[in-house]
Protein backbone atom coordinates (compact mmCIF):
# COMPACT_ATOMS: atom_id res chain seq x y z
CA UNK A 1 0.00 0.00 0.00
CA UNK A 2 0.68 3.36 -0.41
CA UNK A 3 0.44 6.42 2.13
CA UNK A 4 1.26 9.80 1.38
CA UNK A 5 0.77 12.56 4.77
CA UNK A 6 -0.13 15.47 2.12
CA UNK A 7 -3.60 17.25 1.79
CA UNK A 8 -4.19 15.61 -1.84
CA UNK A 9 -1.42 16.51 -3.36
CA UNK A 10 -0.26 15.16 -6.30
CA UNK A 11 2.16 14.09 -9.39
CA UNK A 12 0.75 17.20 -11.64
CA UNK A 13 4.02 17.69 -13.89
CA UNK A 14 3.05 16.61 -16.89
CA UNK A 15 1.93 18.49 -20.02
CA UNK A 16 1.24 16.79 -23.20
CA UNK A 17 0.91 18.45 -26.55
CA UNK A 18 -1.13 16.98 -29.35
CA UNK A 19 0.80 16.06 -32.30
CA UNK A 20 -0.51 14.28 -35.90
CA UNK A 21 1.30 11.81 -37.71
CA UNK A 22 0.82 9.22 -40.15
CA UNK A 23 0.23 6.10 -40.30
CA UNK A 24 3.62 3.20 -39.73
CA UNK A 25 3.55 0.10 -41.10
CA UNK A 26 5.99 -2.28 -38.96
CA UNK A 27 6.22 -5.94 -39.97
CA UNK A 28 2.76 -5.92 -41.40
CA UNK A 29 1.42 -4.41 -38.18
CA UNK A 30 -0.41 -0.92 -38.78
CA UNK A 31 0.03 1.75 -36.10
CA UNK A 32 -1.99 4.45 -35.74
CA UNK A 33 -0.81 7.54 -34.73
CA UNK A 34 -2.82 10.40 -35.69
CA UNK A 35 -3.71 12.70 -32.92
CA UNK A 36 -1.60 10.51 -30.82
CA UNK A 37 -0.18 12.36 -27.28
CA UNK A 38 3.60 13.19 -26.70
CA UNK A 39 4.59 14.34 -22.91
CA UNK A 40 7.03 16.82 -22.54
CA UNK A 41 8.63 14.63 -20.20
CA UNK A 42 9.13 11.05 -18.94
CA UNK A 43 6.50 9.32 -17.19
CA UNK A 44 6.03 6.50 -15.38
CA UNK A 45 3.53 4.36 -17.05
CA UNK A 46 1.71 2.86 -13.90
CA UNK A 47 0.66 6.20 -12.58
CA UNK A 48 -1.57 6.65 -15.13
CA UNK A 49 -2.57 3.62 -16.47
CA UNK A 50 -4.15 2.60 -20.20
CA UNK A 51 -7.26 2.41 -18.29
CA UNK A 52 -7.63 5.70 -16.91
CA UNK A 53 -5.59 7.72 -19.82
CA UNK A 54 -4.68 7.69 -23.48
CA UNK A 55 -0.79 7.44 -22.74
CA UNK A 56 1.38 7.86 -25.92
CA UNK A 57 2.67 4.09 -26.02
CA UNK A 58 -0.67 2.52 -25.64
CA UNK A 59 -2.21 3.82 -28.85
CA UNK A 60 -0.22 1.01 -30.40
CA UNK A 61 -2.07 -1.52 -29.29
CA UNK A 62 -4.89 -0.36 -31.65
CA UNK A 63 -3.27 -2.58 -34.02
CA UNK A 64 -5.13 -3.76 -37.75
CA UNK A 65 -3.26 -7.33 -37.84
CA UNK A 66 -6.15 -9.19 -35.57
CA UNK A 67 -4.12 -12.27 -34.73
CA UNK A 68 -1.68 -9.61 -32.50
CA UNK A 69 -4.25 -8.01 -31.36
CA UNK A 70 -3.40 -8.75 -26.77
CA UNK A 71 -6.72 -6.50 -25.96
CA UNK A 72 -9.91 -6.07 -27.70
CA UNK A 73 -13.12 -3.31 -27.96
CA UNK A 74 -13.53 -2.87 -24.24
CA UNK A 75 -9.69 -3.00 -23.55
CA UNK A 76 -9.80 -5.34 -21.45
CA UNK A 77 -6.88 -7.64 -21.95
CA UNK A 78 -7.38 -11.05 -24.41
CA UNK A 79 -4.70 -13.35 -23.05
CA UNK A 80 -6.33 -16.19 -21.70
CA UNK A 81 -6.66 -16.62 -18.06
CA UNK A 82 -5.35 -13.23 -17.58
CA UNK A 83 -7.92 -11.89 -15.26
CA UNK A 84 -8.67 -15.00 -13.08
CA UNK A 85 -6.46 -13.85 -9.94
CA UNK A 86 -7.70 -10.11 -10.12
CA UNK A 87 -9.17 -9.46 -6.42
CA UNK A 88 -11.58 -6.65 -5.78
CA UNK A 89 -11.17 -3.87 -3.56
CA UNK A 90 -12.61 -4.42 -0.13
CA UNK A 91 -15.24 -2.48 1.69
CA UNK A 92 -12.70 -0.69 3.37
CA UNK A 93 -10.26 -0.15 0.46
CA UNK A 94 -13.32 1.10 -1.02
CA UNK A 95 -14.07 3.88 1.53
CA UNK A 96 -10.50 4.32 1.57
CA UNK A 97 -11.07 5.55 -1.58
CA UNK A 98 -13.60 8.04 -1.36
CA UNK A 99 -11.19 9.68 1.11
CA UNK A 100 -8.54 10.51 -1.48
CA UNK A 101 -8.85 14.05 -2.78
CA UNK A 102 -9.09 13.59 -6.90
CA UNK A 103 -8.53 16.55 -8.76
CA UNK A 104 -10.16 14.93 -11.58
CA UNK A 105 -10.75 18.23 -13.66
CA UNK A 106 -7.20 19.63 -13.50
CA UNK A 107 -5.73 16.17 -13.86
CA UNK A 108 -7.51 15.75 -16.94
CA UNK A 109 -6.28 19.35 -18.75
CA UNK A 110 -3.36 18.47 -17.60
CA UNK A 111 -2.77 15.23 -19.30
CA UNK A 112 -4.57 17.32 -22.65
CA UNK A 113 -7.95 14.66 -22.20
CA UNK A 114 -11.61 16.04 -22.17
CA UNK A 115 -12.31 12.28 -20.49
CA UNK A 116 -10.38 9.29 -19.20
CA UNK A 117 -10.89 6.53 -21.16
CA UNK A 118 -14.67 4.87 -20.73
CA UNK A 119 -15.38 8.48 -19.18
CA UNK A 120 -14.22 7.00 -16.26
CA UNK A 121 -14.96 9.33 -13.53
CA UNK A 122 -14.32 9.82 -9.95
CA UNK A 123 -14.21 6.85 -8.26
CA UNK A 124 -13.94 4.18 -10.92
CA UNK A 125 -11.20 5.96 -12.40
CA UNK A 126 -9.32 5.35 -8.93
CA UNK A 127 -10.33 2.27 -8.88
CA UNK A 128 -9.15 1.11 -12.88
CA UNK A 129 -5.66 3.02 -11.83
CA UNK A 130 -5.20 1.03 -8.34
CA UNK A 131 -6.93 -2.38 -9.05
CA UNK A 132 -7.16 -2.95 -12.81
CA UNK A 133 -3.53 -5.09 -14.39
CA UNK A 134 -2.14 -3.70 -17.51
CA UNK A 135 -0.33 -4.52 -20.44
CA UNK A 136 1.98 -2.04 -22.19
CA UNK A 137 3.75 -2.14 -25.44
CA UNK A 138 6.70 0.59 -24.73
CA UNK A 139 8.26 0.37 -28.04
CA UNK A 140 9.05 -1.08 -31.21
CA UNK A 141 12.04 -1.38 -32.78
CA UNK A 142 12.77 -2.49 -36.55
CA UNK A 143 13.73 -1.49 -39.65
CA UNK A 144 15.73 1.58 -40.70
CA UNK A 145 14.69 5.20 -39.40
CA UNK A 146 17.54 7.57 -40.42
CA UNK A 147 18.27 10.17 -42.98
CA UNK A 148 16.96 9.42 -46.72
CA UNK A 149 15.37 6.35 -47.30
CA UNK A 150 16.47 2.94 -47.65
CA UNK A 151 14.37 0.27 -49.73
CA UNK A 152 15.56 -2.86 -47.55
CA UNK A 153 13.33 -4.67 -45.86
CA UNK A 154 14.13 -5.57 -42.46
CA UNK A 155 15.34 -8.99 -41.04
CA UNK A 156 14.07 -8.61 -37.60
CA UNK A 157 11.48 -6.87 -35.40
CA UNK A 158 11.40 -6.36 -31.36
CA UNK A 159 8.50 -5.38 -29.64
CA UNK A 160 9.17 -4.56 -25.78
CA UNK A 161 6.06 -4.96 -23.12
CA UNK A 162 5.43 -4.50 -19.48
CA UNK A 163 2.66 -5.99 -17.16
CA UNK A 164 1.22 -3.88 -14.54
CA UNK A 165 -0.08 -6.42 -11.99
CA UNK A 166 -2.15 -6.44 -9.41
CA UNK A 167 -1.92 -8.51 -6.25
CA UNK A 168 -2.68 -12.47 -6.56
CA UNK A 169 -1.18 -11.68 -9.87
CA UNK A 170 2.07 -13.60 -10.29
CA UNK A 171 4.43 -13.19 -12.90
CA UNK A 172 5.70 -16.33 -14.06
CA UNK A 173 2.29 -17.41 -14.33
CA UNK A 174 1.16 -14.49 -16.88
CA UNK A 175 4.62 -15.02 -18.54
CA UNK A 176 3.32 -18.48 -19.34
CA UNK A 177 0.26 -17.28 -20.46
CA UNK A 178 1.95 -14.86 -22.77
CA UNK A 179 3.42 -17.12 -24.53
CA UNK A 180 0.61 -19.50 -24.97
CA UNK A 181 -1.33 -16.52 -26.67
CA UNK A 182 0.86 -16.16 -28.59
CA UNK A 183 1.66 -19.42 -30.02
CA UNK A 184 -2.57 -20.04 -30.59
CA UNK A 185 -2.17 -17.12 -32.39
CA UNK A 186 0.51 -18.70 -34.47
CA UNK A 187 3.11 -16.60 -33.16
CA UNK A 188 4.88 -19.67 -32.15
CA UNK A 189 8.21 -18.49 -33.26
CA UNK A 190 8.50 -15.63 -31.69
CA UNK A 191 11.54 -15.43 -29.17
CA UNK A 192 10.30 -14.09 -25.95
CA UNK A 193 12.36 -13.40 -23.18
CA UNK A 194 11.46 -12.67 -19.70
CA UNK A 195 13.97 -9.57 -17.83
CA UNK A 196 12.95 -9.20 -14.69
CA UNK A 197 9.73 -9.33 -12.57
CA UNK A 198 8.14 -8.73 -9.27
CA UNK A 199 5.68 -9.97 -7.23
CA UNK A 200 2.25 -7.39 -6.73
CA UNK A 201 2.16 -6.99 -3.41
CA UNK A 202 -0.60 -5.48 -0.70
CA UNK A 203 -0.75 -4.86 2.98
CA UNK A 204 -4.36 -4.59 4.65
CA UNK A 205 -5.25 -1.25 5.38
CA UNK A 206 -6.46 -2.10 8.44
CA UNK A 207 -3.12 -3.64 9.88
CA UNK A 208 -1.83 -2.45 13.08
CA UNK A 209 1.57 -1.66 11.81
CA UNK A 210 -0.70 0.47 9.10
CA UNK A 211 -2.50 2.39 11.09
CA UNK A 212 0.68 2.98 13.82
CA UNK A 213 2.28 4.44 10.31
CA UNK A 214 -0.91 6.85 9.62
CA UNK A 215 -1.10 8.23 13.50
CA UNK A 216 2.71 8.77 12.97
CA UNK A 217 2.50 11.04 9.65
CA UNK A 218 -0.17 12.82 11.06
CA UNK A 219 1.20 14.20 14.44
CA UNK A 220 4.70 15.15 11.92
CA UNK A 221 3.14 16.44 9.55
CA UNK A 222 0.09 17.83 11.38
CA UNK A 223 -1.98 17.22 8.81
CA UNK A 224 -4.51 14.40 7.73
CA UNK A 225 -2.58 11.85 6.39
CA UNK A 226 -4.08 10.56 2.72
CA UNK A 227 -3.92 6.44 2.37
CA UNK A 228 -3.47 4.79 -0.65
CA UNK A 229 -4.66 1.00 0.03
CA UNK A 230 -2.22 0.60 -3.02
CA UNK A 231 -0.50 2.08 -5.42
CA UNK A 232 0.41 2.04 -9.35
CA UNK A 233 4.51 1.29 -9.13
CA UNK A 234 6.37 -1.27 -8.29
CA UNK A 235 9.52 -2.66 -6.12
CA UNK A 236 10.91 -5.50 -4.27
CA UNK A 237 8.19 -4.94 -1.58
CA UNK A 238 7.48 -8.78 -2.00
CA UNK A 239 10.71 -10.06 -0.82
CA UNK A 240 9.04 -8.51 2.71
CA UNK A 241 5.38 -9.10 2.43
CA UNK A 242 5.06 -12.23 0.44
CA UNK A 243 8.12 -14.16 1.28
CA UNK A 244 8.89 -13.03 4.91
CA UNK A 245 5.31 -12.26 6.10
CA UNK A 246 5.79 -8.71 7.30
CA UNK A 247 3.54 -5.81 6.84
CA UNK A 248 5.10 -2.84 4.75
CA UNK A 249 3.91 0.46 3.34
CA UNK A 250 5.21 2.93 1.32
CA UNK A 251 6.06 6.33 2.34
CA UNK A 252 8.53 9.28 1.20
CA UNK A 253 9.25 13.14 0.65
CA UNK A 254 8.32 13.91 -2.75
CA UNK A 255 6.45 17.03 -3.60
CA UNK A 256 3.58 18.02 -6.06
CA UNK A 257 6.34 19.10 -8.57
CA UNK A 258 9.09 16.36 -8.03
CA UNK A 259 8.92 14.60 -11.57
CA UNK A 260 9.19 11.51 -10.01
CA UNK A 261 11.55 8.83 -12.27
CA UNK A 262 12.36 12.04 -14.94
CA UNK A 263 15.10 14.61 -15.76
CA UNK A 264 15.61 16.95 -13.09
CA UNK A 265 13.70 14.95 -10.46
CA UNK A 266 13.51 16.73 -7.30
CA UNK A 267 12.76 17.40 -3.49
CA UNK A 268 12.55 20.97 -1.48
CA UNK A 269 14.84 21.16 1.55
CA UNK A 270 12.00 21.25 3.69
CA UNK A 271 10.43 18.19 2.37
CA UNK A 272 13.86 16.55 2.88
CA UNK A 273 14.23 17.75 6.66
CA UNK A 274 10.24 16.46 7.46
CA UNK A 275 10.84 13.25 5.80
CA UNK A 276 13.78 12.56 7.92
CA UNK A 277 11.89 13.63 10.99
CA UNK A 278 9.05 11.42 9.33
CA UNK A 279 11.35 8.19 9.29
CA UNK A 280 13.18 8.60 12.66
CA UNK A 281 9.43 8.83 14.54
CA UNK A 282 8.32 5.78 12.65
CA UNK A 283 11.22 4.04 13.94
CA UNK A 284 10.52 5.01 17.76
CA UNK A 285 6.73 4.91 17.69
CA UNK A 286 7.27 1.28 16.20
CA UNK A 287 9.52 0.49 18.84
CA UNK A 288 7.04 1.65 21.51
CA UNK A 289 3.56 0.05 19.69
Amino acid sequence: MGMYATDGEKQKAYRLRKENKAYKVIEGFVIEQNGSYKAVMDRVNGNSNGHTSNKPVTTVTNSKHSNFEQSDKKDEITIKGFYDDVETPSTEEIECLKEIPFEEEEEKKELGLKEFLHKATGLNALKALLYEPTCTINGFLSGYTGTGSKTVLPNKATVKLDFRLVPRQMPEEIFRKLVTHLKSHGFGDIKVIDHGSTEPVKTPITDKFVQTIVKTAEKVYNKRAVMYPTSAGSGPMHLFRNWLGYPIVSVGCAHAESRGHAPNENITIDGFVQGTKFIAAIIQDFASS
